[in-house]
């Protein structure tokens, strides 16, 4: 949102969460708080959350950050890379591992996913 190109390579070393939503999507608001817990609880330890809006202006966008208290970086995400991750529903989440590779690849939303991305952050910071 400030005008720089993000870089996954910047977070290598780091677990990554990457949030592909929309601020239309009701089950992409219904993710937020639970992103934002995520990086309270694990910041520290070394994993972030990048959030890659597929919509909206940037001023709309700054004023739903602003709304929901989203703690983590929010990008404009592009077709090209919504085409690379083979985006096809809201949201869709990634967890990549220190090392820059996908461990989990998650669509929707259900406290199953919740858990399971839970897991996988830990396990990835045990790496």
């Amino acid at each position: 949102m400030s005008g720089e190109r993000l870089s996954l390579a910047a977070y290598r070393g780091q677990v990554l969460i990457v949030d592909f939503f929309a601020t239309w999507c009701g089950p992409c608001k219904e993710v937020i708080p639970h992103l934002v817990s995520l990086k309270e609880k694990y910041g520290r330890k070394g994993a972030q959350i990048l959030g890659l809006a597929v919509d909206d202006t940037p001023k709309a966008l700054r004023e739903f950050i602003s709304a929901k208290r989203i703690n983590y970086p929010v990008a404009q995400s592009n077709e090209d890379l919504e085409t690379e991750y083979g985006i096809r529903s809201l949201p869709t989440l990634f967890v990549i591992n220190k090392k820059g590779v996908v461990v989990g690849r998650f669509q929707g939303i259900s406290d199953q996913t919740l858990r399971q991305v839970d897991e996988l952050i830990r396990k990835s910071l045990a790496e």
